[in-house]
């Protein structure tokens, strides 16, 4: 092994330029000692594609990275096999299989080397946290303890096609631009033994021969075979498993599915994060990484702490109408959702009513499809912040309640059930649920999107006629919120969820909403109704973030940007959103990275074939004299995929390719 030594002074020794073998490849790792001299020690591994020597790992993770190792843990970060400093090609993505037994062969030589005690625990955040999953479902003996942080089960449903329409913004404007753009750079470490260079040319190699992972994605639209290999076998984890999601993040339902599914001690802790640390979120902060310390303090140090008693869901309910910072109470309980009453309120000609109370006529109403509804309720975009939807609500059709008297509390997952008929085949239906204040300000409190044609599942679509009735049934996100007193519930339904969903059909489009008595359309979810404003009797206390040894922000960002708008022509009433990331960082083997995006999105109300999605990436590594940049342009339609790569060397061109292909509208 060729390492390279550097001190921080802050409790810890990195070795650079561990060279893991895996297979036939060699997986690129650091090495994170304890400088307390306790040796040998139980170690903890993050298995993930975002970069070891530099990107994510000197970014957003480092602070939890270098916590956990100042607190006597050996911390082993690594590039997943085909990414980053390690060797060999990642032909596609999420592949359980494959990458649960990558990582095992980690965590078998973790295990084997003299610096650990034979015992093992694995964290991540997202496809780290994927990969947790994907490890301990091997069972591999060493394996003690995971904590899967904002982890999902399937790829499908969760990611690249929820509700059966593909994600064009996050998917293919962010995500696969980034990894893009990261494959063909290589890292800013330069080992010795060149693995670096072998790395980057094998990289190199799978971007020309086999292109962008997307590609693979878009030739999969239903949940085929190739989706299968993709999900979680969650149930065969069997060791304690502590769990976090945000109700903003991506993943709240599969982690609550997951943690009732686990057959092992498990701890669910469900914050009002997007895709964020919970020490150092927006909405609100908490001592998030001592609690990770304490996790694995019981299950890898036998230590006698309070892990055994701690609730198996932590969760947030939100109050003041939603998306406030500090506005919420913590709380616990044993089982979820935890109230056995279900509120249902029915689509009527007055509103929103209780469905027991619907005594009025049928409804019959037509609503006509505008593309651009979505724009300001992006709530699970990691730096977008809630905002008033009452603009996507005026382009909607809405049903709302009187205000309320008595606060309602949603803890769980709402669930809508429409009647409809539509003039053009295979609309997308979306369900927004709104809480409305007095002053009318109206905040996003849960969501859902189905496509028509899946509305009896996502393997085999059935086609829809235009004209005839369906039931179609959207799952929501789950959340707790308390809709306050002179608050309003307003259930808004569309055709679109700009720029997060890609439009499904090729012309403008009405629907028919119908409801009656005898056959009602609903929107409903676990809930109470209070008599009074609700004290919590299992209202519980979160500590502060702890920074007494590693600060919760990254200490080598030099920059760090995001943002989120929204513009709209006043004479085509075209809409626009422009979204944007960048961070730069040094990092302390001596090099430099700097990373950043831009996204646009456009969409005319009443054409969805207008629909495009645009973004550019630019990211550099910088070692010594030499300065590596590559940039990567993106435009998805509902008819056309494009990408391009240009990768420079100290302006020299190494490497260039472009890709194309053709999409089936909404596909």
């Amino acid at each position: 092994m060729v390492a390279t030594n550097s001190r921080d002074g802050g409790g810890f020794t990195r070795h650079y330029g561990v060279s893991i073998p895996v297979g036939d490849e060699r997986v690129r790792a650091t090495r994170y000692e304890p400088d307390d001299g306790d040796s040998p020690r139980p170690a903890l591994l993050f298995y993930y594609p975002y970069r070891t020597d530099d990107h994510l790992a000197y970014g957003a993770y480092a602070p939890i990275i270098e916590y956990v190792a100042t607190h006597g843990y050996e911390v082993i970060t690594a590039d997943m096999v085909g990414t980053g400093g390690s060797t060999g090609q990642k032909l596609e993505t999420s592949d359980v299989a494959d990458e649960g037994a990558e990582a095992e062969a980690v965590i078998d030589w973790i295990a084997d080397q003299p610096w650990c005690n034979g015992r093992v625990g694995m964290f991540g955040k997202s496809y780290g946290g994927n990969n947790c999953l994907a490890a301990a479902a091997r069972e591999p003996e060493p394996l003690e303890a995971i904590v899967p942080i904002m982890a999902g089960i399937s790829s499908y449903e969760e990611v690249a096609y929820l509700g059966g329409t593909l994600n064009p913004f996050e998917r293919g404007g962010h995500w696969n631009s980034q990894m893009l753009a990261l494959q063909s750079l290589p890292t800013s470490f330069r080992d010795a033994d060149g693995q670096w260079e072998e790395a980057w040319h094998d990289h190199l190699a799978q971007l020309r021969d086999g292109g962008p992972w997307l590609f693979n994605t878009l030739s999969h639209p239903q949940k085929d075979e190739y989706w299968e290999r993709r999900e979680l076998p969650v149930e065969d984890v069997s060791v304690p498993t502590f769990a976090v999601s945000g109700w903003r993040d991506y993943f709240p339902s599969p982690t609550i599915e997951f943690g009732n599914r686990i057959e092992a001690p498990t701890t669910v802790l469900l914050g009002p994060w997007r895709h964020a640390m919970p020490h150092r979120a927006r909405e609100t902060t908490i001592d998030f990484r001592p609690r990770v310390v304490a996790w694995f303090d019981h299950y890898l140090k036998d230590v006698d702490n309070e892990v055994p008693e701690w609730p198996t869901f932590s969760f947030w309910t939100e109050r003041d109408g939603g998306g406030v910072v500090e506005g919420g109470t913590w709380r616990e309980t044993d089982s979820w959702p935890p109230s056995g009453e279900t509120l249902s309120y029915a689509l009527t000609p007055d509103g929103l009513t209780p469905e027991s109370s619907y005594q009025s006529g049928p409804l019959d109403v037509e609503y006509e499809h505008d593309y651009t509804v979505g724009m300001y309720s992006p709530d699970d975009r990691p730096f977008s912040v809630p905002v008033d939807v009452g603009p996507d609500d005026a382009r909607s059709l809405c049903f709302e309640t009187d205000p309320v008297d008595d606060p309602i509390e949603l803890t769980g997952s709402p669930t809508v059930t429409l009647r409809l008929r539509s003039t053009v085949d295979d609309p997308l239906v979306v369900g927004r649920l709104v809480d409305v204040a007095p002053d009318g300000t109206a905040r996003l409190v849960s969501h859902g999107r189905l496509r028509t044609s899946h509305r009896n599942g996502h393997a085999d679509p059935e086609p829809v006629e235009p004209g005839t009735e369906y039931t179609v049934t959207l799952d929501m996100k789950p959340k707790s919120h308390v809709f306050e007193p002179g608050h309003r519930l307003r259930l808004a339904i569309s055709a679109a969820f700009f720029p997060l969903a890609l439009p499904t059909t090729t012309e403008p489009g009405r629907y028919t909403v119908l409801s009656s008595p005898d056959d009602p359309a609903v929107v409903s979810f676990p809930g109470t109704t209070h008599d009074a404003d609700p004290t919590f009797e299992d209202r519980i206390e979160m500590g502060d973030p702890d920074e007494s040894t590693v600060p919760a922000s990254s200490p080598y960002a030099t920059r760090k940007e995001g943002g989120w708008s929204t513009t709209r022509d006043h004479l085509t009433d075209v809409a626009t959103v422009e979204a944007g990331m960048a961070h730069a960082m040094t990092v302390p083997h001596g090099g430099s990275m700097s990373f950043d995006q831009s996204i646009e999105a456009s969409a005319a109300p009443t054409d969805p074939t207008e629909f495009v999605v645009r973004a550019t990436t630019e990211a550099a590594v910088e070692h010594e004299t030499t300065r590596v940049e590559s940039r990567v342009e993106c435009r998805i339609s509902p008819t056309r995929t494009d990408y391009s790569v240009r990768t420079t060397m100290d302006g020299q061109s190494v490497f260039e390719e472009c890709w194309s292909r053709s999409n089936e509208l909404g596909r």
